[in-house]
């Protein structure tokens, strides 16, 4: 993987937003539980083109911010005897190893916490499922070697966290920081959940992302006036278009147009480096190009 710097960044800025703290020791394994609980065909993608990937470093710099923010807290408990932090843990499911890195283990209570830095909508809509299977795939991993596990949740660091809105509006954060439980399962579905995603990585079958590991936009409907930048309405489909327009007498407004919004695949579009290199079969796929395992 390489960088540029088309924003001609200082170098020693440049460097410190390309540098990264992974892995720093060097553990062998065959998948992480990032990338386990991600798409197989990214993962299948990084594995064949990631050396080709080239990657601008002011792209990096909310990873930088959250890098730094990790190194914080783990500077800050060093001599904490109550914590395990930045620690990496392996087991092996199938002949695969699997490698978890946790952010704070709490000794006594066995509590798993994951320092997460995030915009204030994920918090606002609840957007915790992958959080959730990172941490139960971490929590299996502890248990695998010898802790106890009681209790999962995440130290969600707001980045643009707002006075005005956390007083103003409804289920919006109240703090910059907030801590959220996630749900622990049984020993049992969380190694059951490992070996799926084992199968789907390492198996024969075909290499697809789903429409959620593309952060799928759905597709709308608008309702607008003409000379109004906003929607009047936005629904889900044509005809509940009309029947707002019916409802609210506008048909015999001419400034009324219904305006199909495309659905969209906000990570393909967006955010995957092997969308904009050409080389996803599965976005290919209406040129001709096969899937990746086929």
């Amino acid at each position: 993987m390489d960088f540029t710097n088309e924003k001609n960044l200082p170098d020693w800025v440049a460097k410190g937003l390309s540098h990264s703290t992974y892995n720093r020791d060097g553990i062998k394994f065959d998948i992480s539980a990032t990338r386990l609980i991600d798409s197989p065909l990214v993962a299948a993608m990084w594995k064949e083109h990631g050396r080709d990937v080239v990657e601008d470093v002011m792209d990096r710099t909310w990873s930088a911010w959250g890098t730094a923010t990790h190194a914080v807290f783990e500077d800050a408990n060093k001599a904490n005897a109550q914590v395990i932090m930045e620690k990496r843990y392996l087991h092996e499911y199938s002949g695969k190893v699997v490698s978890g890195q946790i952010d704070c283990y709490e000794i006594l209570s066995g509590v798993i916490s994951d320092i997460k830095t995030c915009a204030a909508f994920k918090v606002v809509k609840g957007m915790y499922g992958q959080w959730e299977n990172q941490l139960n795939v971490c929590a299996a991993l502890m248990r695998h070697n010898g802790y106890k596990v009681e209790k999962l949740q995440v130290v969600a660091i707001i980045k643009d966290w707002s006075a005005y809105k956390s007083k103003n509006e409804r289920n919006y954060p109240q703090d910059p920081v907030a801590v959220i439980d996630i749900p622990l399962w049984t020993p049992e579905t969380a190694d059951d959940y490992i070996e799926q995603r084992l199968a789907l990585h390492f198996g024969d079958g075909p290499k697809e992302c789903s429409p959620e590991e593309r952060w799928v936009r759905p597709g709308r409907w608008a309702v607008m006036k003409k000379g109004r930048k906003s929607a009047l309405r936005l629904v889900d489909s044509d005809e509940q278009g009309k029947a707002y327009i019916a409802h609210n007498k506008l048909g015999d407004d001419e400034s009324i147009s219904i305006v199909e919004r495309k659905g969209q695949y906000v990570r393909c579009d967006s955010y995957c480096a092997f969308g904009r290199m050409g080389v996803c079969p599965q976005l290919n796929a209406s040129n001709g190009a096969t899937t990746i395992g086929e």
